[in-house]
């Protein structure tokens, strides 16, 4: 078997160049006609548009360099959401569009890179990684968009309002369990510090910091007890009113205490520095999890992931230009479910979703496609033609029943029987001679002699539907049934007629 490099890593060829862009040309134009037949024209430029940028793609991501990994992550990313923005309208023709786009991807993948686990591997770490990127960036969003980040603070302010202002005793246990928490936070930040900025502190500094700091055991366990009666007597009624007498008794030792613990001068600080210790643990924290997410080879994944990064952010600048919002929820149907989550949490984290849903809607089918070249039906290699091919068929079918004209759904099954037999003889091709060698003029000769097989089939079914239907019309399910019957019978009799040929050849 011919074997070629790529990069530093040697694979088997798969099919030849010119035989598997026949085959592909011929595939993606079958499944525009189909669904441009139904009134879809601009559907079926973007589904199909979307399948071959997924399929193109996915070469550029069996690559050394991580700039290349990157372009193809972003070409599977936007393909990916243009194939499924295609299928997201919810009528007839959304079943055509997606069986016929699904078609041409699983050709374009078999036609560029092959069909096989390296490339699945390839495109499961481009469209995971880029999931979770717009999956995080989704959640942001959502959050902004409902005022989360600023509720979370206005809660926490109200509440310790409604403490400090409660009674003295109780501002003032406040002040107390602040202070804790500030020693137990000061012991997990100060080494995440001194990793960070080994050099931004003098020895005395750093000495002192230490002495503040506390672990959760090295806490006396006497201070612990009378932190928690403090509790229990500031949640009663005597408690207040027996610390308010003692301030009074005071005089004015008792108003300065009260003017502390009730005009924030202690407990802004304390919660100023609970917040930036609390945001150090947490940056580390989530450090760590971005470490465990990038695995070995940080770089690579951040190639793949690319894709998803770019265009989630592109996304969510220019759905918050006023401009382009308006623009792009015109089209919306006011009762439709975009209507409603675009009210709810803004056209930003709408569109995000919509792309991770589409995303891992792509992952699905490409992991199904995958599963099923590993079975006995269908030929390891020519997986992505074989499951195109019949794709391709399927769609022709369903198109019986989305207003296409008999004649298109002639055609498309001739055009899957041909991207089968294209894509075969190219892969036969390339495992005997290479996917460089030149093979034009021979791959010209029998692509010819194929349509014309195919063209002798649709012209059979086209006499049979329009010259002796005429004599007996059926109707309702009768009719469909008939032109299901035509299909299959197509199917025959073009098989038989390349088997027949395949075997003069090889006499």
């Amino acid at each position: 078997m011919v074997a070629v490099t790529r990069g530093s890593r040697e694979f088997e060829t798969t099919a030849s160049r010119f035989g598997a862009s026949l085959a592909l040309v011929v595939a993606a134009v079958a499944a525009f006609v189909l669904v441009a037949s139904t009134g879809e024209l601009l559907r079926g430029l973007v589904g199909v548009g979307g399948a071959v940028l997924v399929g193109r793609s996915a070469k550029t991501l069996d690559t050394r360099s991580n700039e290349q990994r990157a372009v193809g992550s972003l070409g599977v990313v936007v393909g990916s959401a243009l194939l499924v923005g295609a299928v997201a309208v919810t009528d007839v023709a959304s079943v055509l569009v997606a069986v016929a786009a699904f078609a041409v991807m699983a050709v374009a993948l078999d036609a560029t890179t092959g069909l096989d686990e390296d490339t699945g591997q390839n495109l499961f770490r481009t469209l995971i990684h880029s999931s979770v990127a717009v999956g995080i960036l989704t959640v942001v969003t959502a959050s902004i968009a409902l005022g989360l980040p600023a509720a979370l603070v206005a809660w926490v302010a109200e509440v310790g309002e409604t403490v400090v202002r409660s009674s003295d005793f109780a501002a003032f246990v406040s002040v107390q369990i602040g202070v804790l928490l500030v020693s137990l936070l000061l012991a997990r930040a100060l080494p995440r510090l001194d990793r960070w900025t080994p050099d931004a502190w003098l020895p005395e500094q750093r000495e002192l910091l230490g002495h503040l700091a506390t672990e959760p055991w090295e806490v006396p366990r006497w201070v612990l007890g009378l932190l928690g009666v403090q509790v229990v007597v500031a949640l009663g009624d005597g408690g207040g009113h027996l610390f308010a007498t003692l301030l009074d008794l005071t005089a004015v030792f008792g108003d300065v205490f009260r003017f502390l613990l009730h005009s924030g001068v202690v407990h802004v600080p304390l919660a100023v520095v609970l917040a930036v210790l609390g945001g150090i643990v947490l940056a580390d924290y989530l450090r760590g999890v971005l470490v465990v997410w990038a695995g070995d080879d940080p770089p690579e994944t951040l190639a793949h992931a690319s894709g998803g990064v770019a265009v989630g952010v592109a996304l969510g600048v220019l759905t918050a230009v006023p401009m382009v919002a308006t623009l792009v929820t015109a089209p919306f149907h006011p009762e439709s479910s975009a209507a409603a989550l675009t009210q709810v949490f803004g056209l930003g984290t709408t569109l995000l979703g919509s792309l991770v849903a589409a995303l891992v809607a792509v992952l699905a089918v490409v992991g199904t496609a995958l599963s099923v070249t590993n079975s006995r039906y269908i030929p390891p290699e020519a997986g992505g033609f074989a499951i195109g091919s019949g794709l391709l068929f399927v769609a022709a079918l369903v198109g019986t029943v989305s207003s296409v004209p008999p004649f298109v759904t002639f055609v498309a099954v001739g055009a899957a029987l041909l991207v089968w037999d294209l894509g075969e003889n190219a892969v036969g091709l390339g495992r005997q001679l290479g996917v460089d060698a030149e093979t034009r003029r021979g791959e010209v000769v029998h692509t010819t002699g194929s349509a014309l097989a195919v063209g002798v089939g649709i012209v059979v079914a086209v006499v049979a539907m329009y010259g002796l239907g005429p004599l007996s019309v059926p109707s309702g399910g009768r009719a469909l049934l008939a032109l299901v019957l035509a299909l299959v019978a197509l199917l025959a009799f073009v098989a038989a007629i390349d088997r027949t040929e395949g075997h003069e050849r090889q006499e």
